[in-house]
């Protein structure tokens, strides 16, 4: 009989183990390493699809045309989106950038109430136009002989999330970091210390500090650290029309239905939301759906085929809002999870409130920092 050999674990030890590789993640990474630039931090993602919720999303920075009333997260929105611009100037220095498109909220038929209520709110913090007619057509000429007859017009923009990803993984290994693609099978605690991290590879990792940055995936994985967390995946389709840059001017904001250009990539459209678990599969009927509602406010769309589609996967919270801050009853164990929809436009701010809860800069407790 040959003996029973233990398998080889191999260990390895980090100063901040980020568990979760999308936008949120990373921001959270690089703002830590900036303020701390001599510590070790690893990024452990899935070995297939890495960053796969933030590389679905369609990019859209728009916080005044997802709120009608002031609220924490509508703040943190906000501040998010003033900040970008530096985001993307510090952390990803070849790009992307963000495109200043302007939204443009029907406000026409059916959407007459939503967009009054948006008008209403949006005018306290930024000028608004209203355009109809062949003032609306001149600005956007895509919408001419569609349903959308009147429109809102009001500050917002477009950052491709692709790129950015791409390009935040990039400096977080030219800045020292570390990526470990395997799967998280076990975790390890003395009392309320996180001491190890076991992979599906055998191999034993040892954080001084982790963060979950999970996303939809939040509510399995946070069992496996003693956590309930609350969040649901919410299904999205999304496609893509291969048409020239500038045929779409605006990001077109409705409540059921974005068109989003993108610089080479012409027009995203989307995005459907399903309470159906991690259903992997793109849907036919739901690509017919969006290019139907996509040609009734565009109809020069009618005759140009979808090129390609995908899903993603929101993390939402039972309250909708984001967790940020210290996990409690946790002595090195921080969160940054829940973005549901806002993700992509959270990204930057929720790395720079990360970087100030772990210099204790900044009070977890407190706006849209919650313990949890």
């Amino acid at each position: 009989m040959k003996p029973v050999t233990s398998p080889i674990v191999t260990t390895l030890t980090t100063d901040l183990l980020v568990i979760g590789g999308g936008v949120i993640g990373l921001s959270c990474a690089l703002h830590i390493m900036e303020t701390s630039p001599a510590l070790r931090v690893s990024i452990l993602d899935a070995p297939t699809n890495p960053g796969i919720a933030s590389r679905a999303a369609a990019g859209m920075l728009a916080p005044l045309a997802e709120f009608e009333e002031e609220s924490d997260l509508f703040r943190l929105s906000m501040e998010s989106f003033d900040y970008y611009p530096e985001f993307l100037a510090r952390f990803c220095p070849h790009g992307p950038r963000v495109e200043p498109r302007g939204l443009l909220i029907p406000a026409s038929d059916a959407s007459q109430a939503r967009s009054r209520r948006i008008a209403e709110f949006a005018s306290r913090f930024a000028e608004i136009e209203e355009l109809s007619g062949a003032a609306l057509h001149e600005a956007e000429p895509a919408l001419h002989g569609g349903r959308c007859t009147a429109a809102l017009r009001i500050p917002g923009g477009i950052v491709n999330p692709r790129l950015m990803h791409d390009a935040l993984s990039a400096e977080f290994l030219r800045r020292g970091g570390s990526f470990i693609r395997q799967r998280l099978r076990a975790v390890e605690f003395e009392e309320a210390t996180l001491t190890a991290v076991l992979l599906d590879d055998e191999t034993r990792v040892e954080p001084v500090q982790a963060l979950l940055a999970t996303g939809a995936w939040s509510h399995h994985l946070g069992e496996l650290f003693g956590l309930h967390l609350d969040v649901t995946p919410i299904k999205g389709q999304i496609a893509r029309f291969d048409v020239p840059d500038g045929w779409l001017r605006h990001v077109v904001h409705e409540h059921h239905i974005y068109l989003a250009p993108r610089s080479g990539q012409g027009i995203v459209v989307g995005a459907t939301m399903e309470d159906v678990g991690f259903s992997p599969s793109v849907d036919g009927g739901v690509n017919r759906d969006l290019h139907r509602l996509a040609v009734e406010l565009a109809p020069g769309l009618r005759r140009i085929p979808i090129s390609e589609s995908w899903i993603g996967f929101r993390p939402r919270m039972g309250n909708g809002e984001p967790l940020m801050g210290l996990a409690q009853g946790r002595a090195n164990l921080l969160v940054a999870l829940g973005h549901f929809r806002n993700g992509i436009l959270l990204a930057p701010v929720t790395g720079r409130r990360l970087a100030q809860a772990w210099t204790g800069l900044g009070d977890c407790s407190s706006g849209s920092i919650k313990t949890c």
